[in-house]
């Protein structure tokens, strides 16, 4: 058999040559993986610097974080999220160095998809990030304490009754029996009439429902503070608010607001907001929290409005304790029965008795109101030690400077307020809320045109980023199958997902 020369060479030539190929396949697979894993690390660089753009003024005042897709104008742009984006992801993927650099890549693109706004769901998502920071700030015990307190008011207001009416039927009452006395009318016959008739006394006490009917019809922050001089004057200056508007919305599904998240966001507005106690400095209301909960257009509509919702709460409450004191309901009965029992008609005994309660009860929350307000602290279930008014002084507790009894381990002003946001609706807070921080921004001259619904807490967003083979040009049974790598990504972020 003939052999021919140079057979081993072409031979071993065409082996090398695949061995060489070989080696350039497996270190382009190298190269591929590692720009495989670049397009992952520059779509987090992207997604996550575009979320480190966010809002300065909301952050520093109020430790909320939102990227303003405005930027700080009147309406929202994407595209300009889309930009910032794209320069820093451009920056990375091929930077420009004087070096050898076998992981360059272009970026083709960087595009907004889904967001979220901070203002969908009726400000959700706000209560939802105020809820995340609070967990990081108090103790879990406190939410118990909370909560306790929260169920607790609901069930007590309806077993209190109406006490606004039943002052007012008292005070009817003996006003109808003092004008037919005047006028020799007869009384009407009540079913039930088993005390023995008299003649009205000479020198009948006074009735403690007609002294707070007649209280009741001054304001009710003259009956607390005596003058409203000290109270902020200021107001909303926003010409319409995000709360009377139609919003931007988002087009993720929206966050859904917890029992727990109301808790932990009654915290936040303790921290983070200003009210009459607590002056924080921000250029808009003084009364910040008061307006979450009452939403007026005046720091002084907002605090009235407080202070008769406090006042509902301790009426309740401070009658509930009158009722459970058998020393009180007959300290009440008795002075009724000094009042209308020479009438002989027990039922109208029995209908100024409660009134007479009723009374007791709204003028000792008087008095609690003002400790709270001054800084003190009262027993919310309050103790015959810890009560504070007498019937045979009733006179003496209207001027402004008489207070409740303080009680070290009871609630203060902040804690009712806490208390309110709990059973409040989260709806209307968070409508407010947005009013608060617009005005903020309003009034805050670099953010001036910015609007609370522009902002966004939640993003993805799409990236798509191309690159050269290095290796397979070395190649030549590949020459034309890859010249061109494309990466396409997709990145989910959100400021209320810890």
């Amino acid at each position: 058999m003939k052999k021919h020369k140079g057979s081993l060479t072409v031979f071993f030539a065409l082996t090398i040559m695949m061995f060489v190929s070989l080696s350039f396949a497996l270190t382009e697979v190298v190269h591929l993986k590692a720009l495989t894993d670049k397009a992952d690390v520059l779509s987090d660089i992207g997604i996550e610097s575009t979320f480190s753009d966010y809002n300065r003024l909301l952050w520093e005042e109020y430790n909320l974080l939102a990227i303003d897709s405005g930027y700080c104008s009147s309406s929202p742009n994407t595209a300009l999220i889309d930009a910032r984006a794209m320069s820093v992801v451009s920056e990375n993927s091929d930077p420009d160095i004087n070096a050898v650099n076998l992981l360059r890549m272009s970026t083709v693109k960087c595009e907004s998809k889904d967001y979220g706004m901070i203002t969908d769901n009726d400000g959700a998502p706000l209560i939802k990030e105020a809820a995340i920071w609070s967990k990081s700030h108090i103790p879990a015990m406190l939410l118990t304490s909370l909560g306790n307190y929260s169920d607790r008011i609901n069930n007590d207001k309806k077993e209190a009754g109406n006490i606004d009416k039943a002052i007012e039927d008292a005070n009817n009452l003996s006003s109808e029996v003092t004008e037919k006395t005047e006028n020799d009318e007869p009384l009407s016959e009540e079913e039930g009439k088993s005390l023995k008739p008299s003649l009205p006394p000479a020198d009948p006490p006074d009735n403690p429902a007609e002294i707070i009917g007649n209280l009741k019809d001054q304001t009710l922050i003259k009956q607390v503070f005596g003058s409203d001089d000290h109270l902020s004057k200021k107001k909303i200056t926003l010409e319409k608010k995000p709360s009377r508007r139609n919003l931007i919305k988002g087009t993720v599904t929206g966050e859904k607001v917890t029992a727990t998240d109301k808790l932990l966001f009654a915290f936040y507005l303790k921290e983070n907001l200003s009210n009459y106690q607590n002056d924080i400095a921000h250029k808009g209301l003084n009364y910040e929290w008061e307006y979450i909960l009452m939403g007026n257009d005046s720091d002084k509509e907002n605090i009235a409005d407080v202070l008769s919702a406090l006042l509902a709460v301790r009426t309740a409450e401070n009658m509930l304790a009158i009722l459970r004191d058998k020393a009180k309901t007959s300290e009440a009965e008795a002075l009724a029965t000094l009042i209308i029992g020479w009438t002989g008609i027990e039922a109208l005994v029995k209908v100024l008795t409660v009134g007479i309660e009723a009374a007791w009860a709204y003028l000792e929350s008087i008095l609690d109101i003002r400790l709270l307000l001054s800084g003190g602290k009262i027993s919310f279930f309050k103790s015959p030690e810890e009560w504070t008014s007498k019937l045979s002084l009733f006179a003496n507790y209207f001027p402004p400077e008489i207070k409740a009894k303080e009680c070290k381990n009871g609630l203060s002003y902040e804690d009712c307020l806490m208390l309110m946001t709990v059973i409040s609706s989260s709806k209307n807070s968070g409508k407010n809320f947005m009013d608060i921080l617009e005005n903020e921004m309003h009034l805050t001259e670099d953010y001036r045109d910015s609007k609370i619904d522009n902002h966004l807490y939640a993003l993805s967003m799409d990236f798509t980023f191309e690159s050269t083979p290095l290796f397979f040009g070395l190649i030549p049974y590949s020459w034309g199958e890859y010249d061109l790598y494309e990466f396409n990504r997709k990145r989910e972020l959100s400021y209320t997902v810890l």
